[in-house]
């Protein structure tokens, strides 16, 4: 190669070079903000926030009951805000119902064996004073023994 065609060559080569860092310079130029222009004038402003954060509640209840059961019907759904005093939930009765009803008979049971009792111990007493009065009228009739063991 001639030393003229080197010189060509390698000027072009500048050319190129010199094109390129050209025309990337021009596309990364700042091209300036978009504007938009509006007349003055009233109008509504809507304003709108968005954030992440977690609701609290002011005052939180944990709510159990004294028994447990078998829950038959319930009257608020889990967030409902509710008053003191509020039917919230039903409790199946029937083991209630039937305790109370076992309770009654064993206590009715109770109460008539306090009266065979008391009857039993009138009928004792009632003995007692005859076989005292036989002992005092006719000593031989009744022993001492059997006095003492009616006592």
């Amino acid at each position: 190669m001639s030393k003229r065609s080197k010189v060509l060559v390698g000027a072009g080569a500048a050319v190129l070079i010199v094109a390129i860092v050209a025309i990337s310079a021009a596309a990364r130029r700042d091209r300036g903000q978009e504007v938009r222009f509006e007349t003055a004038g009233r109008r509504d402003l809507v304003a709108a926030v968005t954030a992440s954060g977690k609701i609290q509640p002011k005052k939180k209840v944990d709510v159990s009951a004294d028994i447990t059961g078998r829950i038959t019907k319930i009257a608020v759904r889990e967030g409902d805000p509710v008053k003191q005093g509020q039917f919230l939930i039903q409790i199946d009765p029937t083991i209630y119902e039937a305790n109370l009803q076992q309770a009654a008979a064993t206590m009715a049971s109770a109460q008539a064996a306090a009266v065979q009792a008391k009857a039993n111990l009138d009928q004792s007493e009632r003995a007692l004073r005859r076989t005292k009065e036989l002992h005092t009228q006719s000593p031989n009739l009744i022993s001492t023994e059997q006095l003492e063991q009616a006592q």
